[in-house]
């Protein structure tokens, strides 16, 4: 889910046998169409989460710097979905950027991690530092 202009999602896409991402954007879908555009196993689409969610069971669902702009409710909504999308075996990767800015609607990324351990448990895996937390929970 929000891949934005698609430079993580080209990296995973050198990983996966099928990437699907998902952006509000309509700019931003264009741009990582046109920088995946050679990469048929990437399916890109301009839908908004959590009101839109793939079906299909995920190794890996990965939430990075976007969950701030959505109010707390919206978050446990998308934690609750990426569970669910990862079914047993997969995993799931939060990082956000622990700063604040004037559009977020929870303060930066650890309040984010925090409403994510609530749902999904304590991470197996976590990273703090400054600038940054990132936390994985397998599956």
């Amino acid at each position: 889910p929000a891949c934005a202009s698609g430079s993580l999602t080209r990296r995973l896409a050198s990983r996966g046998a099928r990437v699907v991402g998902w952006d509000g954007s309509p700019n931003a879908i264009a741009h990582a169409r046109h920088l995946l555009a050679s990469e048929l196993h990437v399916e890109l689409d301009e839908r908004s989460v959590p009101d839109h969610w793939p079906e299909a069971p995920f190794d890996l669902v990965v939430l990075s710097d976007f969950l701030y702009y959505l109010p707390r409710e919206r978050i446990i909504d998308v934690a609750a979905l990426s569970a669910q999308t990862a079914g047993l075996d997969g995993t799931i990767v939060g990082c956000h950027w622990r700063g604040s800015a004037h559009d977020f609607l929870v303060d930066g990324g650890d309040a984010v991690h925090a409403v994510l351990a609530d749902v999904l448990g304590v991470p197996q895996v976590s990273y703090l530092d400054g600038q940054h937390v990132i936390d994985i929970w397998i599956r």
